[in-house]
């Protein structure tokens, strides 16, 4: 792992991906919980060739958050 970079510690360049990765896994939960669906989608991240896929599909998607405002009334002027 450690190809790039060899005076870096190998456990030091382990915690930096896992942390990466944990940023990765944070950011889409807090998308996706914002967007209306279920925290846990933000797993498939992981999956390095799903990924791509379910972002796009997720960007296609209904969310039902847009269209819980959408149907709101407008507020009395």
């Amino acid at each position: 792992m450690n190809a790039l970079f060899p005076a870096i510690p190998e456990w030091l360049s382990y915690l930096v991906a896992g942390l990466t990765i944990f940023a990765m896994l944070c950011a889409g939960a807090v998308i996706a919980a914002r967007a209306g669906r279920n925290p846990y989608w933000a797993l498939l991240i992981i999956v390095p060739f799903l990924a791509p896929v379910m972002v796009w599909a997720f960007a296609y998607a209904r969310w039902p958050s847009m269209e819980q405002k959408s149907a709101a009334p407008p507020p009395a002027a």
